[in-house]
């Protein structure tokens, strides 16, 4: 009859509806899987690429970036330098007070490093108490000045032991910038060899060249 005709295409009306919004509640359900899973693979390459400690760029970033870096500019000429710092006398700032103050300190030079550099620098955690910024796209002058005031700013940066003792901590840095035969090895070579010069100037400087 006219009545059960209709009553089932209503049946089925409803059984489609019901089925179309299962289905988008499925989709849904699968978009925010893979949502999840998208994030959880960001998070893991930014963990493969990060230090634990500081959460700077860690050195097998750094030598990917510089490599790829030193190409691109070499090809389209443009400026390309690096700062090998290390901070001084830190052995003795570790034993002294202990490794976790010590890992303290490197978390906060790491931050005012950040601070100061520019959006365009890289900075890395090369190593220890060693940090690394590649500057690209910079002229050197440029650098020079931004490297300046990133040491004086750990310079006058005061660094609590506990609530009764402050104390300040210097760096020592070496510069290069790229030439002719640069290659990843050669720049963070010379640049470190000039660390090891501001070490054995008296610390607590950048050498250039």
């Amino acid at each position: 009859t006219l009545a059960a005709l209709v009553l089932n295409n209503a049946q089925l009306l409803d059984s489609t509806e019901h089925e179309v919004s299962e289905r988008k509640q499925k989709e849904v359900i699968l978009q925010r899987h893979v949502s999840q899973i998208e994030q959880f693979q960001q998070e893991l390459r930014e963990q493969a690429i990060r230090d634990p400690l500081t959460w700077l760029y860690n050195r097998r970033y750094l030598n990917e970036t510089l490599a790829r870096e030193i190409v691109r500019a070499a090809r389209i000429n443009l400026p390309l330098s690096v700062l090998v710092s290390d901070i001084d006398h830190f052995k003795i700032l570790n034993d002294a007070h202990g490794h976790q103050t010590g890992d303290k300190f490197l978390v906060e030079i790491a931050n005012l490093i950040t601070k100061y550099a520019r959006a365009s620098d890289i900075v890395c955690r090369y190593g220890g108490e060693e940090f690394v910024v590649l500057f690209t796209n910079t002229s050197i002058p440029g650098a020079m000045v931004a490297i300046e005031k990133i040491l004086r700013t750990i310079e006058k940066h005061e660094f609590v032991v506990n609530k009764n003792s402050k104390i300040h901590i210097t760096v020592s840095a070496g510069f290069a910038s790229l030439d002719a035969e640069s290659n990843i090895y050669r720049l963070l070579d010379i640049a470190d060899k000039r660390l090891c010069v501001a070490k054995k100037m008296g610390k607590n400087r950048v050498v250039y060249e």
